[in-house]
C-alpha cells in the first residue's frame, strides 16, 4: 500500500475539523470515516495489529459529525457508535 494512500484519512480527518459549512463538514466526515475504516481492513488483512489511533480517530470523527447533524437538525444515518463504544 503506497504511502500517499495510507496518509489520506489524515488529510481527510484533519479536514474535517476545519470546515466552515456544516453541510461539507457532515461530507467529510463521512468520506473520513470510510477512510479510516478502510485503512482498519487493510491493516487486518495484513495481520497487523488493531491501530488504536485509527481507533481514536474513528471515534472522534463520529463524534463530530453526530455534533454537527445535530446542530443542523438532521437525523443521522446511524444512531449507533461505529466502534462500539459509547
Amino acid at each position: 500500500m503506497a504511502r500517499q494512500e495510507k496518509d489520506e484519512w489524515k488529510k481527510a480527518y484533519a479536514n474535517a475539523f476545519v470546515e466552515p459549512d456544516p453541510k461539507k463538514q457532515i461530507e467529510i466526515c463521512d468520506r473520513a470515516r470510510q477512510l479510516i475504516q478502510e485503512q482498519m481492513v487493510n491493516r487486518a488483512a495484513a495481520g497487523d495489529l488493531p491501530d488504536e489511533t485509527l481507533e481514536e480517530a474513528l471515534r472522534e470523527i463520529w463524534k463530530l459529525q453526530e455534533r454537527t447533524r445535530k446542530s443542523l437538525n438532521l437525523e443521522g444515518p446511524s444512531d449507533i457508535d461505529p466502534t462500539g463504544k459509547k
